[in-house]
């Protein structure tokens, strides 16, 4: 049976210290067995690398790469052979809020669907006030891709977890997954890389679920003005991660048209 002993957290960082520091230190006080792997390609620090020389003491993996080597470096970094050390991987972010009681539960619900369910590869929770994005299914048609909102209220449970296609960042994942889904490693941030992660995990025929119930917040306080400005990039419009998929249209589930290749 899998248990927390069994899973590693991954904790991609860029530019957001104080929020880093919360979190590993969150992790550290309510999920002691859980292993943490931070992927880091922000500025270093004399305090940071203090850390980091200890959470390495601890057992922890901690992984730095060049300077804004961007979202496919830092999660194919992170889910290298010799990076995933446990059978499972928490995908979460450095920003979210790990103090609550009720993030532990959280990921003990999710091994519990797990258990339940060797055939899900995936499970997800959701992230608060993010709306209904957590669960989508994801409807190809030539050339284009349209998410399809579920509505959990008519829906049928299967074992404490709804089907899927696509899921926010927080994710419990079987290690295999990473044997035949890899992420691009151009895109730096907010270019199809999320979305096109789970239609690849689709078209292998890999088994996705929502876990109702898992929830996760983010913690309070603004980013920094130089964060921001980084961030921003995510507004863009390239999507290499789509065109090589020969994907010319993205529709999310509120029917705004995400991204038409011109």
């Amino acid at each position: 049976m899998l248990n927390l002993s069994d899973v590693s957290i991954l904790l991609k960082t860029f530019f957001r210290n104080d929020k880093l520091f919360n979190s590993i230190s969150a992790i550290r006080k309510n999920t002691p067995e859980i292993h943490m792997i931070i992927v880091d390609d922000g500025e270093q620090s004399k305090g940071k690398d203090e850390i980091y020389a200890d959470l390495i003491r601890e057992g922890h993996t901690v992984i730095v790469l060049p300077f804004d080597s961007g979202f496919g470096r830092k999660s194919n970094a992170a889910t290298g052979i010799n990076a995933l050390v446990r059978p499972l991987l928490l995908i979460s972010s450095d920003d979210f809020n790990h103090n609550p009681p009720s993030f532990k539960s959280g990921v003990e619900k999710m091994l519990e669907v797990l258990n339940k369910n060797p055939e899900l590869s995936i499970v997800s929770g959701r992230l608060a006030n993010r709306g209904q994005y957590e669960f989508h299914l994801l409807e190809r048609q030539p050339g284009e891709i349209y998410e399809q909102p579920i509505q959990h209220f008519l829906t049928q449970y299967h074992d404490g977890y709804i089907p899927c296609d696509v899921t926010v960042n927080y994710s419990l994942i079987r290690k295999e997954v990473f044997e035949k889904v890899r992420f691009d490693d151009e895109e730096i941030i907010g270019e199809g890389g999320h979305g096109a992660f789970f239609y690849d995990v689709k078209k292998v025929g890999l088994k996705v679920g929502w876990v109702p119930g898992v929830e996760i917040s983010e913690q309070t306080g603004r980013d920094s003005y130089r964060y921001r400005q980084f961030r921003a990039r995510a507004c863009g419009p390239s999507r290499k991660c789509f065109e090589k998929r020969n994907i010319r249209r993205w529709v999310l589930g509120s029917g705004q048209v995400d991204y038409e290749a011109k």
